[in-house]
């Protein structure tokens, strides 16, 4: 089993805590928002960087949410690769389980062919007994480097699964100029993203810093990268959605979980605009299942509004939210207009 595998289910991981939520939010966004608290581990990330999520989950293990993330994890690994993971386990010495503190997902896709990134990963790492591993599973495709002091290990049939230690507490996973690009800001040799002035402006608005967020600037993304996430777009027919400039989500969870996504538009209109056909489809699915009040009060918990040129989102989401969201599924999927 590779590294690679292991940091999609990091990615399992920040999607089971919105799967899994036992959640509730308030009918409007916060109001204003404290300044973007200078974080050691963000200023290890290059001022280049365009695409940004967080997740801590040590708080995430704090809240009533743990457990079903927690199982959630388990029931991914024994369906896929049991043996494997618990081998890794064994000779790593490494359980993703407990042992994993918090993760910073990182990305830069510019035009100037900078299309790489990786995780910075908090957590307890035995240095030795991970790369010995890695060059048993990796055998005649391992490569120990030196850069600017640090040891890189490259799995050269594997390059998204490259690691280097900062420290015993701290790894980086990814491609290797990612890899090179923080080695760089551990020694404090360029701006961070803390610089870069749309990102830290989305960080400083931003309410909860500490449980699961993300950042995407989609202005400074290379062309092949914002076509792609728009076309994904279930409403990507609209001009509006094409010129959507940056995007961001935010999540507090607790005994209840607050959810919270802006995306922010060149104009007012614009964000009018998407906003109005989300209220739209919102009301069109009402319609279709005017006689389930599971569903309606499912559409009813999620709120839409406009300030300026920025849409919010926000959501209500009890412990049964997704389970009731695939049970209607289907019914939003039938018929001429598709709404999901």
């Amino acid at each position: 089993m590779s590294l690679k595998n292991y940091k999609s289910n990091f990615v399992l991981l920040l999607l089971a805590i919105l799967i899994q939520s036992n959640a509730c939010s308030n009918a409007n966004p916060p109001g204003e928002a404290p300044k973007a608290i200078k974080s050691n581990y963000l200023s290890l990330l290059p001022a280049e960087t365009n695409i940004l999520i967080y997740a801590n989950f040590e708080e995430l293990k704090k809240s009533p949410l743990g457990n079903d993330v927690k199982n959630e994890f388990k029931k991914k690994l024994k369906e896929e690769e049991d043996e494997d993971y618990q081998e890794f386990v064994q000779k790593t010495g490494l359980n993703l389980e407990e042992d994993i503190r918090e993760i910073w997902v990182g990305g830069l896709a510019t035009e100037e062919d900078k299309h790489f990134g990786g995780i910075l990963v908090k957590g307890d790492f035995n240095e030795k007994r991970i790369t010995d591993y890695m060059k048993k599973k990796h055998e005649g495709n391992f490569i120990e480097k030196t850069y600017n002091g640090s040891k890189i290990y490259i799995t050269e049939d594997d390059d998204d699964a490259n690691i280097t230690f900062l420290n015993n507490s701290l790894a980086v996973i990814g491609k290797e100029p990612w890899l090179q690009a923080v080695i760089d800001q551990s020694g404090n040799s360029n701006e961070s993203v803390l610089n870069n002035t749309v990102m830290s402006k989305h960080l400083n608005e931003i309410e909860f810093k500490n449980h699961f967020w993300g950042i995407l600037n989609l202005e400074e993304l290379s062309d092949d990268w914002a076509k792609n996430i728009k076309k994904n777009s279930k409403f990507n027919g609209t001009e509006s959605i094409k010129n959507m400039k940056s995007v961001y989500f935010y999540t507090n969870f607790d005994t209840k979980t607050d959810v919270f996504i802006k995306g922010n538009f060149s104009t007012k209109e614009e964000a009018e605009l998407i906003a109005e056909m989300l209220n739209g489809f919102k009301a069109m699915a009402k319609l279709m299942v005017s006689d389930d009040k599971e569903a309606i009060d499912l559409l009813n918990d999620i709120r839409i509004r406009t300030k300026g040129s920025v849409i919010e989102i926000t959501t209500k989401v009890d412990k049964n939210f997704f389970d009731k969201f695939k049970e209607k599924r289907a019914v939003f999927s039938e018929g001429k207009v598709k709404l999901l």
